[in-house]
């Protein structure tokens, strides 16, 4: 699935953060955050293939891939505004695996097992990406077809 990226729009990222709003493009194509991060206009996919780029699938994590909605993000409470219940769900859920995340100026940013929590900082449990079918189905083939090329690039070897 590719996305056409819009000057003034929010977006997310293939992990979830909101990106934005996107400046007219910079160079051949591409346009940028005010954080400086490059995305191609045509498509959405991250300008930076680099080490963070999966060798199986060639899918960037700071890839976009949706336009960014505001439906659960009116204005996160901080660990101080919490109530007991709300701040007891949050530690329950860290108990039993879950992922916590902090609100910083970059996005959500995940907590460390051991971080202190804050009462100024917001807190959630770290959702998990949901794609539609035909991201799905698009995802799974291109990792059939680097799993396909690797194979025949070691059949070439042998």
């Amino acid at each position: 699935m590719t996305i056409k990226v819009e000057v003034g729009k929010y977006y997310r990222t293939r992990e979830g953060l909101k990106v934005g709003p996107m400046s007219k493009p910079v160079w051949r194509g591409l346009v940028n955050d005010p954080e400086g991060e490059l995305w191609n206009e045509s498509d959405g996919v991250h300008g930076d293939r680099d080490s963070r780029t999966s060798v199986i699938s060639n899918v960037h994590r700071k890839d976009l891939i949706a336009e960014w909605t505001d439906e659960h993000e009116d204005k996160p409470k901080t660990w101080g505004e919490m109530s007991d219940a709300e701040k007891g769900a949050l530690l329950l859920g860290q108990h039993n695996g879950a992922r916590i995340q902090w609100l910083g100026i970059r996005g959500w940013r995940d907590v460390e097992r051991r971080e202190f929590f804050i009462d100024t900082r917001a807190y959630r449990i770290k959702s998990e990406p949901k794609f539609t079918p035909d991201e799905l189905a698009e995802i799974a083939e291109m990792v059939a077809k680097e799993l396909c090329q690797r194979i025949l690039m070691e059949k070439d070897n042998d």
